[in-house]
């Protein structure tokens, strides 16, 4: 089915009117909505985990099944259907198909309250569920609330606009907001794809009517006849809101681990691990992989000698280089372990660094890959600090692991920032964490609401332990789902249920309490008079699913976790009761001896070390994760990793290295899909003797610009990104918000790129990225100019204010380059003497968490003699490689960075550099040709010229030339003579070198973009948006993820060339770009809508001025697009 688009109509409909259609409606307009037969779809793996024994698990199917043979009757048997389904939601509030089919079996009983509680539950369990925004649609269409009517069905179209309910009652929306035009693009669909539909022809009729169209509203009415004659009609709305959606869903369920499971027992091998001199060992301990050789490696303490690494071959260690000495008196309570400053490139250097936490001070070890190990507490700032526990995490999202620790006086939460240079800086005020937390027993950090932000968990003193979501653009909040948790002495956090929502277990005096996420109901494990004192989740048997460990004190438990099942206590069968442990402290989870499955490292209490040996684990599948982020913090601590494999689909968060998960009997990951910082992306990877599977984080871009396509004959190419130099509400530092330049000409091609197609020069603007674009004007200018010049745009980026007068400039009498040294001592000059992809590139980058920068560097350009009297210009082609925001607030916190942006120097006549007084300017983005205009200041005589930058610019062509008159140029501003705005997807980007611009493939179509969260709001609806980009008036085109503009330009209206010029394509575009970048403000919204002359620094807080016409508003933003982004069915491609 595709959308028919077009403008609409204003007004609402009269109350009165409107009153009477619903009556019309209501008393005989409906009719039985023709379903073609479908296999009854079965539910998406969200998952019966919350029951906690077989005999719930059959009463949960028997409800299931019983419900969806009872609501097959219709409304008679709706009542008992919503009983059957009710129960079972609270056997499995995890169940989304149980919500759906409550949902259903409520809108047939009209309790419409109801129904829309289920739908957001369902909506909870997965934003992507078609079915429950769609039942969400129709209930509101029934209570009369049309704007959130919309909203809910838009986005069950963009899933999948092949179901025709859906656009019927999307018509029906559309009708009560007075939208007449953009109802009768739903019915039209409607009636196309089944003629049979009596309701959507009277409603066609009524829209026309209100559009002035009587003539068709008239052959509606009498088509509307016809249908009703042979067929009956139906006052029950049901009627027409059925469809796929609305069938009841037959139960699933996930495959379970084996009730018994495989037997595994834990043995103690500490003395033959550690050697005769294994009790001389103390810890923390810390677990690392030094050379990346799959074999890991021990950092503990010797005694009367200090830290040492202890290198692993085969199962073995030995102590490896010289001690670092501990602190004097000092009772250590944690190793950290975390690649703490990045120096390497992407994919090459990551190297794990040490924090020893201590009631005397804190130290920070580098290791080299050597294993040479060095004290740098000193030089990290973090010598001074005396804490009682502490957790890496990049809590500021900048790419890099900061501290937050426990303080040891009066157990309140410091932060402290890491700056990238390997030192960090305590944070008393922008730490955006709780004010006035103290009292802190245990805390962590995950993302408990699948927002990819890091929550915060707290057990408290005499308190009940609570949970801060964090937020973007405000401060952390209390989560409502804390309030019935209880007082904990420590916690745990994971996704016991393999829902991929992730649980937590309390330990309280008594018992462990585990809340898993939609239950009413915590499950009680009983201690039976024990007093643990730690709580951990580790998967010990593989199979996929993460048990239980209690430890401390006078307890050593493990419960086994067997799915619906429940948990069994194991620890007699493990061995455990035989080892005699004493007081664990502190339980750490590795593969020792590479046989493929999880030993243990155990800490007691009085600092000594015991390994315990898994024998038996392996004939389960582990799976050795190595993460490398080039975005996020490059041990991708923190990161959640969701796989999926046959019948079990799971969702595990790097909090430690090393990262091992179970996967059961499965020998392959179907899909593993990591969720960094910034993307969501996919790997496909087969499991292979025990070795680590390296999941790098791509280069995967969220937020740049818009890109442009111009049709060259034989496709669509790709010509450049648009307005880089027009970000709203882009930091370059905390509060400090990179100013909008809103105008920009860009080169589109000369006739031999740039042909007609049937009759029209085509181009295409796509937003492929987290972002929206804000177009306010778009035009073609048509150049002619003499053969032998050249006209280029004088559009660049540029550090601040005033902004360059966009117009075109013409050029001749071209000087290349006699020859160019780069500050490496590298010639350059073949790569700048033409366009030709050969590039002058950095001669080094900076950390890939500060994407966009390199390490300072300049090329010496010698351009022989030169008269300085003529008006010489430096016209540079090149791109500049965009950072976004995360590295921008990441780049603020290193302050030894200098100023990025390109200089100029000039060589006078004793040989020293002299700072030339103009304002080079970068390209906005990919590649463009930026002018630096020289007149005036310029010697005549040897001209040696430096340019000097620290931004990652990649320079295709430097050249001089001179500005020539401008008489014989002509150009001729051309408006499209047809728009049209259409969804079209995300395009894959080709495999080229790093030299060159991250180049999309217009051929290639994604349907799904690799982020999760997108900007939500009113966009503009699809179709001809000719009014919205004719000029420069705030009258804004939104375009969103996925969004493509068509401009077609008629060819027989442009003026023909005289032989004696050449032609040349440029466009003009006004507008500004924001993307969902943490950082950005209000990046995670449409609006607020921005305007020309407003003042940048105070996006989202300056009111929108009143003399504003925006009554376009009303008329063009119809289409809403929700905050999580959709996996559309590939079935509705267009």
């Amino acid at each position: 089915m595709s959308s028919k688009s077009s403008k609409h109509g204003k007004g609402k409909i009269p109350p009165g009117i409107f009153v009477l259609v619903l009556l019309l409606l209501v008393v005989g307009m409906f009719a039985f909505f023709h379903l073609p037969t479908q296999e009854i779809r079965k539910s998406e793996m969200v998952l019966k985990n919350q029951l906690n024994s077989p005999i719930q698990a059959d009463l949960f199917l028997e409800l299931m099944n019983s419900g969806k043979n009872i609501l097959s009757q219709g409304i008679s048997g709706a009542e008992k259907a919503a009983e059957n389904f009710k129960q079972a939601t609270e056997l499995s509030p995890g169940d989304l198909d149980a919500h759906l089919n409550l949902a259903n079996a409520l809108l047939l009983l009209g309790r419409i309250d109801e129904v829309l509680s289920q739908t957001s539950e369902a909506l909870k369990l997965n934003s992507n569920a078609a079915a429950a925004h769609y039942i969400s649609g129709c209930a509101y269409v029934r209570k009369g609330q049309f704007e959130e009517a919309v909203q809910s069905l838009q986005i069950a179209k963009q899933i999948d606009h092949t179901i025709n309910a859906v656009s019927y009652q999307l018509g029906r929306a559309h009708q009560g907001l007075g939208q007449w035009q953009l109802a009768a693009s739903e019915f039209e669909e409607v009636v196309q794809f089944d003629p049979g539909h009596p309701s959507a022809y009277y409603n066609l009729s009524q829209t026309y009517l209100r559009l002035d169209r009587r003539e068709d509203a008239e052959q509606m009415l009498e088509k509307h006849q016809e249908v009703v004659a042979k067929n009956p009609l139906s006052s029950d709305p049901s009627v027409t809101e059925k469809c796929i959606y609305t069938e009841a869903i037959a139960p699933f369920l996930l495959e379970q681990p084996e009730k018994v499971g495989i037997e595994v027992k834990f043995v103690d091998a500490t003395q033959s691990m550690l050697g005769a001199n294994a009790s001389a060992y103390s810890g923390p301990v810390g677990l690392l992989d030094v050379g990346h050789d799959d074999q890991l490696d021990l950092l503990l303490r010797e005694k009367d000698q200090g830290f040492k690494l202890l290198m692993q071959q085969q199962g073995i260690f030995t102590s490896q280089g010289f001690p670092v000495p501990e602190l004097p008196g000092a009772t250590y309570h944690q190793c950290l372990i975390g690649d703490l400053q990045h120096q390497g490139s992407m994919r090459s250097g990551q190297q794990e660094d040490a924090i020893l936490i201590s009631d005397q001070g804190t130290q920070v070890f580098q290791i080299s890959p050597n294993g040479m190990m060095s004290d740098s507490s000193l030089f990290a700032r973090l010598a001074p600090l005396r804490a009682h526990q502490g957790r890496l995490t990049d809590f500021d999202i900048t790419g890099k692991l900061d501290l937050i620790a426990l303080n040891s006086t009066n157990r309140s939460l410091l932060f402290y920032r890491n700056e990238g240079t390997f030192s960090f800086r305590p944070e008393a005020t922008q730490t955006n964490l709780p004010p006035g937390l103290s009292g802190v027993i245990d805390f962590l950090f995950e993302d408990w609401d699948g927002d990819d932000l890091p929550d915060l968990f707290v057990a408290l003193e005499s308190q009940p332990a609570r949970l801060y979501l964090k937020q973007r653009g405000a401060p952390m909040k209390l989560a409502a789902a804390c309030a019935d948790w209880p007082q904990a002495d420590a916690f745990a956090v994971g996704d016991l249920n393999n829902d991929l929502r992730m649980d937590v277990a309390f330990l309280t005096a008594d018992d462990i309490r585990i809340h898993t996420q939609g239950a009413e109901a915590p499950v009680v494990l009983p201690l039976n008079g024990l007093h643990p004192s730690s709580l951990e989740m580790m998967d010990y048997d593989n199979d996929g699913w993460l048990d239980l460990l209690a430890f401390g004190g006078d307890a050593f438990r493990v419960w086994r976790n067997r799915g619906l099942e429940g948990f069994a206590d194991v620890s007699e069968s493990l061995g455990l009761n035989q080892l005699q442990m004493g007081d664990v402290q502190q339980i750490q989870k590795g593969d020792l001896d590479g046989d493929c499955d999880s030993d243990w490292i155990l800490t007691l209490a009085d600092q000594s070390i015991r390994i315990l040996r898994n024998e038996g684990g392996n004939a389960n599948t582990l799976m050795k994760v190595r993460m490398e982020g080039s975005r996020s913090n490059p041990s991708g601590i923190g990161v959640k990793l969701e796989v999926t494999t046959g019948g079990l689909r799971l969702m595990r968060t790097l909090h430690q290295l090393p990262f091992e998960i179970g996967l059961g009997k499965r020998t392959k990951a179907d899909s593993i899909d990591p969720h960094w910082s910034d993307t969501i992306t996919q790997v496909d990877y087969e499991i292979e003797s025990c070795s680590s599977l390296v999941v790098f984080e791509l280069e995967m871009p969220t937020g740049s610009c818009p890109y442009l396509y111009g049709w060259d004959g034989e496709q669509f190419r790709f010509i450049t990104d648009l307005l880089g130099a027009a970000p709203l509400g882009l930091p370059v530092a905390e509060g400090v918000y990179i100013p909008a330049d809103t105008e920009e000409i860009v080169w589109i091609g000369n006739e031999s790129l740039f042909p007609p197609k049937d009759g029209h020069h085509v181009l295409q603007i796509t937003e492929e990225l987290r972002e929206v674009l804000y177009l306010d004007e778009a035009k073609m200018m048509l150049v002619d100019h003499p053969v032998g010049t050249e006209v280029h745009s004088t559009s660049k980026l540029v550090p601040r204010p005033p902004f360059p007068e966009h117009k075109l400039r013409t050029f001749g009498h071209a000087l290349p380059v006699a020859s160019a040294e780069r500050s490496d001592g590298k010639d350059v000059t073949a790569a700048l003497r033409h366009i030709d992809s050969k590039m002058l590139s950095p001669v080094a980058l900076q950390a890939p968490q500060l994407r966009g920068l390199a390490e300072p560097y300049s090329v010496e350009l010698d351009f022989g003699h030169v008269d300085g009297e003529q008006p010489w210009a430096l016209v540079m082609t090149g791109w500049l490689h965009f950072g976004g925001g995360m590295a921008n607030m990441g780049a603020s916190h290193h302050p030894e960075l200098g100023f990025p942006f390109p200089t100029l120097e000039i060589r006078d006549a004793n040989g020293a550099w002299q700072p030339v007084d103009i304002t080079v300017g970068a390209p906005a983005g990919k590649t463009k040709t930026i002018i630096a205009d020289l007149a005036g200041k310029l010697p005549t005589g040897k001209l040696h010229l430096k340019l000097s930058m620290a931004f990652e610019i990649h320079w295709d062509r430097i050249q001089l030339m001179q500005a020539v008159g401008e008489d014989n140029t002509q150009i001729h501003v051309v408006q499209p003579s047809h728009t049209d705005l259409h969804w079209r997807g995300f395009s894959p980007y080709e495999d080229l070198p790093w030299t060159q611009p991250l180049t999309p493939d217009y051929e290639q179509v994604h349907f799904s973009p690799n982020w999760l969260i997108t900007p939500s709001g009113w966009c503009t609806r699809y179709g001809e948006v000719d009014d919205l980009i004719a000029k420069r008036d705030d009258a804004l085109l939104l375009m969103n993820g996925g969004d493509e503009l068509t401009l077609k330009f008629d060819s027989a209206q442009m003026p023909p060339r005289k032989s004696s010029m050449q032609r040349e394509f440029f466009l003009m575009t006004s507008g500004w770009d924001k993307d969902a970048d943490f950082h950005v403000a209000k990046g995670w919204t449409v609006g607020p809508l921005p305007w020309h002359g407003m003042n940048d620094q105070d996006y989202g807080n300056e009111p929108r001025p009143k003399q504003l016409n925006d009554e376009w508003i009303q008329s063009y933003n119809t289409r809403w697009i929700g905050e999580m982004t959709l996996r559309k069915n590939r079935r509705g491609k267009e």
